[in-house]
């Protein structure tokens, strides 16, 4: 293809700009070329043991930490809590007595609205008659419930500004984020039902079970509503994470374009790492295997934009806000749909349903996948039209010609596909006209030759 002319540069500016890449060998996966690169990044800019290999330690631990919002851990807590304590009262009103000790509940003490449901449920403790038996399990039931509907409120209450901001999605990011959401609201059943068990049911010991214990089921909850990602080496498939970074779609093109505007460095240490880590996971949603020209595809268009403002010492803090919103332009929304592409990569064939990993896939059979659909039909139009701008129909490359024609650019501005030089002519011919026979034999099916 051809590419716009660029601007002639003295030697050393276009020395200065000369990026350090590895060279990709027959044979090299993806994470192959993202592990050495970054490796050989943080070999040439950070030394020894302290400012190396420890403050990266320290650093993934911070994270982890980091990887849930405590605002949101909290409203969870206080529904779990809350409901018990209501659930507690409610079926001790309900008994007449404390479901702990028996100690009568006086009906003058409780609430006016409450008070007709004192005793409904009132047995004879420790009675084996069958009624009394029924009326104690009610009263717990009522307990159940409470709590139940108490972490179902406190989990949903967590989120609601994460479900604001989703409401009306503009990106495939957005839709990314909406999907999780999705999924996360089955989750939010199985929370509550496993909420509702005490410690000494034990629950919380057992492995990963959905639904039955509660650490593993709001894990997965809060996960998927804050679109983030299991980082634990081994633990990847939970949520279809490919390296140890909690980032997801749309946190995780925030964070690069932050970071490649914001690091002095020419060669920032981990744009491999964070490319791989928000493009594997959609690579994947898109049945497509990348390779490590897709990561130096996507690491070279940070650098194109990024170029145009990176002097030596970094980008000058007063040339940083444009520098960002350049970057957004390019890595965010349309924007990005057009990166994907250049990096071998059809947004318009990603399977929502097959985001999140394993968690994600509970999700789906609990029910998301309606909704879910919906919003891959709702994206695939979206894109449709923005493709109009810089793919016309005619000039279409594939996903795979588009990455072969990035690479071969080097360190030159990205292209348009809107060319004059390559426009086909129009015809300008008139028709041929035919005769009544030869189109008659034609919509027959006569064989005949039409306009010969």
């Amino acid at each position: 293809m051809v590419h716009a002319p660029v601007k002639p540069q003295p030697q050393d500016e276009q020395d200065s700009k000369q990026h350090v890449s590895l060279d990709i060998r027959p044979g090299m996966s993806a994470e192959q070329y993202v592990s050495e690169s970054v490796k050989m990044h943080y070999g040439n800019q950070h030394q020894g043991f302290i400012n190396g290999g420890l403050l990266q330690f320290c650093r993934k631990v911070g994270d982890m930490a980091l990887a849930v919002i405590p605002k949101n851990r909290f409203w969870c807590a206080v529904g779990l809590t809350g409901g018990g304590m209501l659930g507690l009262k409610l079926a001790g009103i309900m008994s007449g007595k404390s479901l702990f000790n028996d100690e009568p509940i006086v009906k003058d003490k409780v609430n006016k609205l409450l008070r007709p449901l004192h005793g409904v449920l009132e047995s004879v403790p420790h009675s084996s008659a069958v009624a009394d038996r029924w009326k104690r399990v009610g009263a717990l039931l009522t307990f159940t419930a409470v709590s139940f509907a108490g972490v179902m409120t406190g989990a949903f209450v967590a989120y609601r500004n994460s479900r604001q901001r989703n409401s009306h999605p503009e990106s495939l990011e957005d839709y990314a984020a909406r999907v999780g959401q999705h999924q996360g609201d089955k989750w939010r059943w199985l929370a509550a039902s496993s909420g509702v068990f005490g410690s000494a049911s034990g629950f919380y010991l057992l492995p990963y079970v959905p639904g039955v214990n509660y650490g593993a089921s709001i894990a997965a909850y809060t996960v998927l509503n804050q679109d983030r990602k299991v980082m634990t080496p081994g633990l990847e498939w939970l949520s279809g994470s490919k390296t140890m970074s909690y980032l997801g779609l749309r946190e995780g093109m925030d964070y690069i374009c932050k970071y490649a505007v914001n690091n002095p460095s020419k060669d920032p240490a981990e744009l491999e790492f964070l490319a791989y880590t928000v493009i594997a996971p959609i690579a994947h949603a898109a049945n497509t295997k990348i390779g490590p020209e897709c990561i130096k595809s996507f690491v070279q268009q940070v650098h194109e934009v990024r170029d145009k403002y990176w002097q030596e010492g970094g980008i000058p803090r007063e040339q940083r806000k444009a520098a960002l919103k350049d970057m957004e332009t390019h890595f965010k929304g349309k924007g990005l749909d057009k990166v994907l592409y250049d990096c071998g990569i059809d947004t318009m064939k990603i399977d929502f349903t097959r985001l999140n990993g394993a968690i994600g896939k509970v999700g789906n059979a609990l029910g998301a996948t309606h909704k879910i659909k919906a919003d891959q039909d709702a994206y695939h139009a979206l894109a449709t039209q923005w493709r109009k701008d810089w793919m016309p129909a005619d000039k279409q490359p594939s996903p795979a010609e588009a990455l072969e024609e990035t690479l071969a650019m080097g360190q030159q501005p990205a292209r348009t596909y809107a060319r004059d030089d390559l426009k086909k002519p129009a015809n300008t011919a008139p028709q041929r006209p035919i005769s009544h026979q030869d189109a008659l034999a034609a919509k027959m099916g006569s064989g005949a030759a039409i306009g010969v």
